[in-house]
């Protein structure tokens, strides 16, 4: 399916009221506009000031997607169950992503002002797909399982 008919299920399913049964066939995919993006935990790469303004996004009433930080997009997605240490799995590699905000996403490098070694690298051409599908967040290519803390001791 592509991203045109992805969007429409999406919007037809918001205006009549069964987005509901929309995103439970189909996660609702979001797109990063082409480019390079640090994926983890935004917390990590935003300076204090932009983290401030992500922050004011999502406090109230935010539903997972693409939030706007001076005028850059970025993915943002809450895991299924906050803090903790997930596995990764793109392409080149597998990963460990520590999160402590409770959100995975992916920042563009105009606006990683730190912490570039707290996650991995996707750089892609053309629009990017972005959505969750249970505990399981996908960026591109990327998948970041958060239902599972690697390190959780229960």
């Amino acid at each position: 399916m592509d991203a045109a008919f992805l969007e429409k299920l999406h919007a037809v399913g918001v205006k009549y009221g069964w987005a509901e049964l929309c995103s439970n066939a189909v996660a609702p995919y979001h797109f990063l506009p082409a480019g390079r993006y640090f994926v983890g935990d935004p917390c990590f790469f935003l300076s204090d000031e932009d983290w401030s303004d992500f922050c004011a996004q999502t406090v109230s009433d935010w539903h997972d997607g693409i939030v706007e930080v001076r005028g850059f997009k970025m993915a943002a997605f809450r895991t299924a169950y906050g803090d903790g240490s997930f596995a990764a799995h793109h392409g080149v590699g597998n990963y460990i992503i520590d999160v402590e905000s409770g959100i995975v996403g992916a920042v563009p490098e105009a606006l990683c002002s730190k912490g570039r070694d707290r996650g991995f690298v996707i750089e892609k051409g053309e629009a990017i797909p972005c959505h969750k599908e249970g505990g399981v967040v996908r960026i591109g290519q990327a998948a970041i399982d958060t239902g599972v803390d690697l390190y959780d001791e229960d």
